[in-house]
C-alpha cells in the first residue's frame, strides 16, 4: 500500500499552495512570437517584451517562497536571451529591452 501525502494545509499550515503558479504562460500565438524573436532578435516587439517583464515579476514572487535555487537556471537563460534581444532591438524598444536586461541582471545578482 502506498502512503498518500498530506494536503498542502497539513504540510505548510495554510490552505494555499506553497508557491504561486504562473498565470501568464504564453498562448500558442505568443509562444510563436517569442520563439521567432529569439531566432531573429530584430523581430522583438512590445508584446514579447511585456511577456518577459511579467515573467520577471512572477519570478520575483516565486523566489520569495521557493528561494533562488530552482529559479536561477531559468532566469539565467532568460537573461541570455534578453542580452541577444538588447543587441538587436529596434528604435524605442531598445531602451526598454536594455532596462529589462538590467533588472534581470540585478535580480540574478540578488539571488546569488
Amino acid at each position: 500500500m502506498t502512503a498518500q501525502l498530506p494536503p498542502w494545509a497539513d504540510l505548510f499550515g495554510s490552505g494555499r499552495q506553497p508557491f504561486p503558479l504562473l498565470t501568464n504562460a504564453p498562448d500558442p500565438e505568443l509562444y510563436e512570437r517569442i520563439t521567432k524573436a529569439i531566432e531573429r532578435p530584430q523581430r522583438v516587439d512590445a508584446t514579447t517584451i511585456e511577456w518577459l517583464e511579467r515573467c520577471l515579476s512572477e519570478h520575483r514572487r516565486v523566489e520569495d517562497t521557493l528561494g533562488s535555487g530552482p529559479l536561477l537556471p531559468v532566469v539565467r537563460a532568460q537573461l541570455d536571451a534578453i542580452t541577444v534581444l538588447a543587441q538587436s532591438a529596434p528604435g524605442p524598444l531598445a531602451d526598454r529591452v536594455v532596462a529589462m536586461l538590467g533588472q534581470y541582471a540585478q535580480f540574478i545578482a540578488w539571488m546569488c
